[in-house]
């Protein structure tokens, strides 16, 4: 969905066979339920119903009252321009809630636009802006086209200038804030850190002017300029980038479908780079996200070099899309400083009493990490454990649930926050707990494997090809069965003994970063 449409647009709604105004009645589109446009619709009709979907597009979500009131037209008439409208699903309704003051009785219907009516607008706006730059062109040169492009993103920088000023000098925060405001101005815009470097990648999924740029590409170098002076680094785009390169590598999906279009996409006279992309989760969300990340995913199959995958499942899906090569990437743990503290200083500052069980969870608090699984053993588990001590380090968007949560159910957890003494923590446990509902390749359990940790976690993933036989592994999502677990392997002294000896084992077979090298020379070579 575009950016100016700020909401889910609603199927339409046809209450009634036949829609009648004040003058006609019209017979409804079998297939859609919305009037049809009249066969010999008058230059006039057909431009009012322009204006109608230009203010929704400007405006919306919008009424037919305020539709109405702004166009100088009667209710009706407005009505039967959006119903046709919404026939032909260039219109939704808007389902964020009510806009304004609350009023008595049923609210009104707010209109968006669609993206079928954006695609429809975006087409017609591309070919005038286009023709309005060639005559810029013709009459004041490539100086006067360069002009009107900075003074576009001039624009662009005041717009956003407040927004950017509240984020800070944090520059991972500041692009968060620059896609959100751009996904205002109609780009499908998302930032996220490239892993293992000090680079942010600002996608830009849908670019409103993407047809003109193509044209005139003094657009985009003026907004890579402008990029630059509001996020206070370099900036440069994927496209000049790959230009004079050997190899391109594009982390994550979205970003690995860009890479392959702007690679291929362009002439390479002294040959074209390699293109490789790391995938780094497997896709989720309702239906739509799914159907757009099977076609993102095919894409990247069809026209990366290489494609390296997280986990085995996500090499399968490669694969099955497609992918002529495909490999399990090599992910390890970046170096650790070894426990700082003796063990019993560390359960001591924990409170933990001796004899008492300590179970450590390092996590994000997010959904991936399964954690009101963590809470519903924890909880199922107390019984059974009545000393048990259970600390989740790290920090997320899912604190405030998860404290209620283990308030509601009294579960045997603390959530410590973030913190920097994880290697203390991990090496002080009794056992370290996953119960992630989806991994790569874990860095904590990769850590807890260095400590000689003894684990229990979920067969999340590719947690099991980390672990090997190193860990008790349990079913994702199974509170009951974890429980059970976690408890068998605190009673009993002998298994946590022979689950430290093999975590030990495990970690020097893990892949180091030289291996990691000498994956990315042959993927970036041959």
């Amino acid at each position: 969905m575009s950016a100016s449409t700020p909401g889910t647009a609603a199927a339409p709604e046809a209450d009634c066979a036949t829609e009648v105004t004040a003058a006609t009645a019209r017979p409804l589109d079998t297939a859609t339920g919305a009037p049809r446009p009249a066969e010999h619709e008058s230059e006039a009709e057909a431009g009012t119903r322009r204006r109608v979907l230009d203010l929704i597009a400007a405006d919306g979500p919008v009424s037919a009252a305020e539709l109405a009131a702004e166009l100088d037209l009667t209710a009706a008439a407005v009505r039967r321009h959006l119903a046709v409208l919404e026939g032909e699903q260039q219109i939704g309704v808007h389902d964020g809630g009510a806009v304004g003051p609350a009023r008595r009785g049923r609210p009104a219907k707010r209109y968006v636009v669609t993206a079928a009516g954006q695609a429809a607008l975006s087409q017609q706006y591309s070919q005038l802006a286009s023709e309005a730059l060639r005559f810029v062109a013709e009459i004041g040169g490539a100086d006067a086209v360069r002009s009107f492009a900075e003074k576009r993103v001039r624009d662009l920088e005041v717009r956003h200038a407040d927004a950017l000023a509240e984020a800070g000098d944090d520059p991972v925060r500041r692009a968060q804030v620059l896609a959100d405001g751009l996904a205002v101005d109609g780009f499908a815009a998302t930032a996220r850190p490239v892993p293992g470097g000090h680079a942010i990648q600002l996608c830009q999924g849908h670019c409103p002017v993407q047809d003109v740029a193509r044209e005139f590409p003094e657009l985009c170098e003026a907004e890579a300029h402008a990029f630059s002076r509001m996020l206070g680094v370099h900036v440069q785009r994927l496209a000049t980038l790959a230009r004079d390169a050997d190899a391109v590598h594009a982390h994550g999906l979205r970003a690995g479908a860009l890479a392959v279009l702007a690679v291929r996409g362009r002439p390479h006279p002294g040959g074209r780079p390699r293109v490789v992309v790391t995938l780094h989760n497997l896709p989720v969300g309702g239906r739509a996200i799914r159907a757009v990340s099977a076609v993102l995913g095919r894409v990247v199959a069809r026209g990366a070099d290489v494609v390296l995958g997280v986990s085995g499942d996500l090499v399968d899906l490669a694969r099955s899309q497609g992918a002529r090569r495909a490999e399990r990437a090599l992910v390890p743990a970046p170096a650790r400083r070894a426990p700082g503290r003796d063990r019993d200083a560390v359960r001591a500052a924990l409170g933990v009493a001796p004899g008492e069980d300590l179970v450590v969870t390092v996590a994000r608090l997010a959904p991936q990490k399964g954690l009101d699984t963590l809470v519903a053993a924890a909880a199922a588990a107390a019984p059974a454990r009545p000393g048990l001590r259970w600390v989740v380090a790290g920090d997320g968007p899912l604190l405030a649930d998860l404290r209620a949560r283990v308030a509601a159910t009294g579960a045997p957890v603390d959530l410590l926050g973030r913190r920097e003494d994880v290697a203390d923590l991990l090496a002080a446990a009794d056992v370290v707990a996953s119960t992630a509902v989806w991994e790569g390749q874990p860095l904590a359990v990769q850590e807890a494997l260095a400590l000689g940790a003894a684990l229990v976690v979920t067969d999340a993933g590719g947690t099991r090809e980390v672990t090997g036989d190193a860990a008790v592994l349990v079913p994702v999502g199974d509170a009951a069965a974890f429980a059970a677990a976690l408890t068998g392997v605190l009673a009993d002294d002998a298994r946590r003994a022979g689950l430290r000896d093999a975590a030990r084992a495990r970690a020097a077979t893990l892949p180091a970063v030289g291996d990691v090298l000498a994956q990315l020379d042959a993927a970036y070579t041959r």
